[in-house]
């Protein structure tokens, strides 16, 4: 089911932010040092919607890389389905993060903070499954445990560290909403 398209031109208007500004220009390390600075745009929520693109990019690959294989030709019409779909959610995601990033007057930071742990709670398990991976292939046992251990320190207390700073920044929201009413 194909998204409703984003009309960029009613968005350029709406959050006064060009085309010319657009973070989907910028290299991997402008936009780091972008939502590393003192900005409030971009934010989580531009940071939130580029990391769905990149994961639809990487589902993308995955059908391509299912696409004109004869091992797979049973499965290639719906590869390309997935591939186009895929294709259209990431850039969809990319303009929404694009769109995120306008410059917006008064923004909480609470959701930066919870999104920006989120990400690298999404991190720290996505290169955790990439290393289990990775350790499947190692022939020297020892080695293989040693490693496996490192990995383990590294993950272990990583859901406490994550849910404490959701539960903190949550009760500062409650907070916010509680002077705002008053």
């Amino acid at each position: 089911m194909p998204l409703p398209p984003l009309n960029m031109i009613s968005l350029e208007n709406a959050l006064n932010h060009s085309a010319q500004d657009s973070i989907l220009d910028l290299s991997v390390r402008e936009l780091l040092e972008r939502l590393g600075s003192s900005d409030p745009a971009p934010g989580g929520g531009a940071a939130a919607a580029l990391a769905g693109a990149l994961g639809a990019a990487l589902v993308q690959m995955t059908a391509n890389l299912s696409i004109g294989r004869p091992k797979l030709a049973d499965i290639e019409a719906h590869a390309r389905q997935i591939e186009a779909q895929a294709a259209e959610l990431r850039q969809r995601l990319a303009q929404l993060g694009d769109a995120d990033a306008a410059p917006l007057l008064n923004r909480s930071v609470i959701s930066d903070v919870m999104v920006g742990a989120l990400l690298a709670q999404a991190a720290l398990e996505s290169a955790a499954l990439n290393v289990e991976v990775n350790l499947a292939a190692i022939t020297d046992a020892g080695a293989a445990h040693a490693l496996q251990l490192e990995l383990d320190r590294a993950r272990s207390g990583s859901a406490k560290r994550l849910a404490r700073t959701l539960d903190s920044a949550r009760s500062r929201l409650s907070l916010i909403k509680a002077v705002a009413k008053s």
